[in-house]
């Protein structure tokens, strides 16, 4: 017999029993509702943030957010909170400017100590510094054969530098008195230079100055402006160059005739303050974008001299603008301390890329479009992976309007409507368009993959419905005995029936081996939404009206009809088991059902304006939504609560799908644009 239970320690065993209960039952207790509503209120702060453009701000709210009812809207917004790939930190030698060497390996810093700081670009490995006999350096370019380097100091000096040997090659009075730019042609033939100097009788006087890269000789000077020129760029083909000053003008000169300026460009009708910080021209030599401190970048075409573009919604002052390599978009950065990213095809906002806690003031895109380098006032350089900016957004398969989009069950393809009557698909991991196939006469308004992924179902408002295998194109089913246009299709997940809404109430269901119609069910108000359960034995439909209506697929006989919303309900989804089902409609709610009880379990309003689709996160702790209200919502599946609201949106949000993994959502608005949020940890 063990002693340690004998009569005179069983109390001593029983009260270890009842410690260890009482351990076990803490460390699986359900979190507060204290802790709760304060996990809800960092997310909204860190949503906020985001939205205000706040990287400090986003970053410490998610932080602190507690650990416990983490999800995927915390996954989600921590990495929206830093995206750059690698960070170098300076101590305290805070650079002023930054250039890329012409084959994208090396990067100089011009430090307000007078060395010029030195990095690889690959990793930002700190390399030794140059020592180049200034006192505070404003900026730095390399020459295009990468051998040499230019440097302009507040000892009024222009150096060149020898990049392998470290030695001053020649150095010159470049008669400036202050803040000042450089930039060399592409032929590397000339150095331009941008400063100002004080006259007694004019007061502040801008000047732009050309000198030989040889030498240092000047062979070209003139005044512009009254105040210090801060942007300064010669177009890619070497025919222009730009200055632009802190009176908010822009002079482009022909490189061919100096002797007066081509264009003059301006913010004038602004009256607030526009100085200008940089200028890009386009990879073509084509436009020019200038950022200015009143935070309206704007873009002018050079030949005419028509500005074709702004960029908007910007409430602080943009310091830096450069374009991707392809010229496809414009980067900008500035006192919120975020990078922007611009679609130039529409000039809107495709991408926001947090990291920095400062002001940016310089941005390079690297050699081979992948790659970006930026410097702010946090001391830091980043390097970050541009990536697909915009996902989904090659021209031969972007529509201008989608209603028709699903992810295959695999999650490896998307499919949406392409212009000329054609359905696109799409990698779901690049974005990359893939190719497209004829569909039907008219636009369509829904798809559905088949399990198998080898096939796809459309359907629109005419009385069309067809399937079609997704690689040649080929129709394989004609789904006959329509009597109204369709506005959802769906597979069973066995394959064995394909289902489809029509407003002229009913459900029609075919044979989805022979495409026979099986049957045909009646639906009060029309029909709008069908969806199958997992298991396949349920079919569900969403009214007009706001009825579910819920069939059994054994011999379709109605076994449940839930009234779920005021006015239509647009969007189902079950869970993973098939016990519950989720309804969103034409009333904002998202309301919950328990399909073994019939009861309904909440419903909640979550958006001011209908709901057009709801789905189940895979784990099935989340909802996603996507309304008619611009906006995406995060909801709590236990209890209905709104966690995050993603505003992101320039039209209705028309479908949301999580991908199988449960890392990403992606949601298409009926414009078009096909949106991506990344939760992967």
């Amino acid at each position: 017999m063990n002693h340690f239970f004998s009569k005179y320690h069983w109390p001593a065993a029983l009260f270890l029993l009842f410690v260890c209960i009482a351990i076990g039952t803490q460390t699986h207790a359900q979190p507060s509702e204290e802790t709760k509503q304060s996990y809800l209120a960092h997310i909204a702060a860190a949503g906020s943030s985001f939205r205000l453009n706040d990287g400090v701000g986003l970053k410490r709210w998610v932080k602190q957010a507690p650990t416990a009812l983490r999800n995927w809207e915390w996954d989600y917004l921590n990495r929206t909170s830093e995206q750059s790939q690698q960070t170098a930190v300076f101590g305290e030698e805070p650079p002023l400017n930054m250039t890329l060497s012409p084959d994208g390996k090396n990067i100089l810093l011009p430090s307000i100590l007078g060395n010029v700081m030195h990095y690889l670009a690959d990793d930002l490995t700190p390399m030794a510094p140059y020592t180049i006999g200034a006192t505070f350096n404003y900026d730095i370019a390399y020459h295009p054969n990468g051998q040499q380097f230019f440097a302009c100091s507040r000892d009024t000096m222009l150096r060149c530098v020898d990049a392998k040997s470290r030695l001053n090659i020649w150095e010159i009075n470049s008669g400036g008195f202050g803040l000042a730019r450089v930039c060399v042609s592409p032929d590397g033939q000339k150095i331009a230079f941008a400063s100002w100097r004080y006259d007694k009788t004019k007061g502040i006087i801008g000047f732009v100055s050309l000198f030989q890269t040889s030498d240092g000789k000047k062979i070209w000077t003139t005044d512009f402006g009254v105040k210090p020129i801060l942007g300064l760029k010669f177009s890619p083909n070497g025919q222009f160059l730009a200055a632009g000053n802190w009176d908010g003008q822009v002079a482009v000169w022909k490189t061919s005739n100096l002797n007066q300026v081509f264009k003059m460009f301006d913010f004038a009708d602004r009256k607030d303050y526009t100085a200008i910080d940089d200028l890009a021209f386009s990879p073509d030599s084509k436009q020019l974008v200038a950022a200015s401190k009143c935070g309206e970048p704007r873009i002018w075409d050079i030949e005419s001299g028509k500005r074709i573009g702004s960029l908007q919604g910007l409430s602080q002052a943009v310091m830096s603008v450069t374009y991707s390599t392809d010229g496809h978009y414009i980067f900008t950065g500035g006192d919120e301390g975020v990078i922007m990213v611009w679609d130039t095809a529409n000039w809107t906002l495709v991408k926001k890329m947090f990291g920095h806690e400062g002001r940016i003031t310089r941005i390079i895109a690297a050699p081979g479009g992948n790659q970006l380098l930026s410097l702010a006032d946090d001391n830091t350089i980043r390097r970050w992976q541009i990536g697909q900016p915009s996902w989904f957004s090659s021209e031969p398969g972007r529509d201008k309007y989608v209603y028709a989009f699903d992810l295959s069950t695999d999650g490896k393809v998307l499919a949406m409507s392409a212009p000329k009557n054609q359905l696109a698909f799409w990698e779901i991991d690049s974005g990359k368009f893939s190719h497209a196939i004829n569909v039907l006469k008219d636009p369509l308004n829904a798809i559905d993959f088949s399990p198998d992924g080898a096939k796809v179902a459309g359907c629109n408002w005419g009385t069309e419905a067809k399937v079609w295998d997704i690689k040649t194109g080929a129709v394989l089913l004609d789904l006959k005995g329509l009597e109204g246009g369709g506005s959802s299709i769906a597979f069973s997940p066995d394959g064995k029936w394909i289902a489809m809404a029509c407003r002229k109430n009913a459900v029609y269901i075919w044979d989805a081996t022979s495409g026979t119609l099986h049957k045909k069910l009646e639906v009060l108000g029309g029909a709008y939404f069908v969806m199958f359960s997992p298991d396949s034995k349920r079919l569900a439909a969403g009214a007009n009206n706001g009825h579910v209506y819920i069939w059994l697929t054994s011999d379709f006989n109605q076994e449940n009809l839930l009234k779920s919303h005021s006015g239509g309900s647009f969007s189902l989804a079950f869970s993973a088991d098939g016990k519950s089902l989720i309804s969103g409609g034409e009333d904002g709610k998202i309301v919950l059902w328990d399909l073994i009880t019939s009861r309904m379990l909440f419903a909640s309003k979550v958006h001011s304006q209908r709901i057009w689709s709801v789905a189940f996160s895979p784990d099935g702790n989340r909802i996603v939504s996507g309304s008619a209200d611009f906006t995406v919502g995060i909801t709590d599946a236990r209890s209905g609560e709104l966690v995050l609201r993603i505003a992101e949106g320039r039209s209705g949000i028309y479908n949301v799908s999580f991908t199988p993994d449960g890392r990403k959502i992606l949601a298409n608005e009926t414009n078009g644009r096909t949106l991506l949020f990344d939760g992967s940890k």
